[in-house]
């Protein structure tokens, strides 16, 4: 008979990857902004999946956008080791002449007018602190609402619109606004076409590389949930154990078992007391718990049935 919770998780495996395969172009490009390097960017979208799939286990799928830029925006924070409003350095002054060229490379649509404008709007994100170019990023390019664009950068709401505010100020000063004339709303569209056009012509090695950073991370939260069956098992039979030493009859008095020995008296095996609330505890734990919760999670519910154990040892 199939598992009816394997035939649960299949569905949300089949959302998820669906999900990841429509963001995967993007974070890479989010990752290269504040890195300057494609290996580097690879690695940190690969290990933000991860992350992702592990916190998104109960959460709808109107929450994962937030939960996976958030965990990539975490991500790229540790990689690049800078404070909060430092700018791009001298990294991004590299990554510059970098992205530049590959804007230019062949097979790009558009003119030298395009590729000039794409150079010169990822120049202006590059040189933006982190806050004001993820928020950017988020709120125009990834089209999320300012609350969502907030919990995925760690920013309260006010902050969030601080630094689209000052990111907007920035990019649209006369130096870096060859996107496009017109009005701020003009400016934007203008600004989403060309980072969507950038993204979705990568070559088929870039491609590879994600879907096969997209696959490890899934491969690992199903080995990991493997792990974590096994482990449920494991705390299931100690349970069982420990109740079967809980519930075995004392040895009779006089023998190595413990006791003195009562001259004349008639020793009966004492009749079997209802389990207690405790010991029925032990003897059945919640199984969902053990094997959905996170590995901190289960180890705090195997210290209670341990504790648990203790404690009827004790009272007995």
């Amino acid at each position: 008979m199939p598992d009816r919770s394997a035939r649960a998780t299949e569905p949300a495996a089949a959302g998820l990857d669906r999900f990841l395969r429509r963001v995967e172009l993007h974070a890479l490009r989010h990752a290269e902004l504040a890195t300057g390097n494609r290996r580097k960017a690879l690695r940190l979208v690969h290990r933000a999946m991860g992350d992702f799939l592990r916190d998104s286990r109960q959460a709808p799928p109107d929450r994962w956008p937030p939960l996976f830029w958030r965990a990539l925006g975490r991500r790229i924070a540790g990689a690049t080791g800078r404070a909060r409003d430092g700018g791009a350095g001298v990294s991004g002054a590299r990554a510059g002449a970098a992205m530049a060229a590959d804007a230019g490379a062949a097979g790009r649509p558009g003119g030298h007018a395009e590729r000039q404008a794409l150079a010169s709007l990822q120049a202006g994100l590059r040189a933006l602190p982190r806050d004001q170019r993820g928020t950017f990023l988020l709120r125009v390019w990834e089209g999320l609402d300012i609350q969502s664009t907030a919990q995925a950068m760690d920013l309260s709401e006010a902050e969030a619109k601080a630094a689209l505010f000052h990111a907007l100020q920035a990019l649209r000063a006369p130096e870096t606004a060859e996107p496009g004339a017109g009005s701020t709303h003009d400016w934007v569209l203008r600004a989403r076409a060309l980072l969507e056009a950038d993204a979705g012509h990568a070559d088929p090695d870039t491609r590879a590389q994600l879907a096969h950073a997209r696959r490890a991370a899934q491969q690992r939260r199903a080995q990991r949930g493997g792990r974590l069956r096994l482990l449920a098992g494991v705390a299931v039979l100690a349970g069982v154990a420990v109740l079967a030493m809980q519930l075995a009859p004392r040895g009779r008095p006089g023998s190595a078992g413990g006791g003195r020995a009562v001259p004349g008296a008639t020793m009966h095996a004492p009749a079997a007391a209802p389990l207690s609330p405790a010991q029925r505890a032990i003897a059945s734990p919640d199984y969902s718990l053990l094997v959905e919760d996170p590995d901190a999670d289960l180890l705090q519910d195997l210290e209670f049935y341990v504790w648990l154990a203790e404690r009827q040892d004790a009272d007995g």
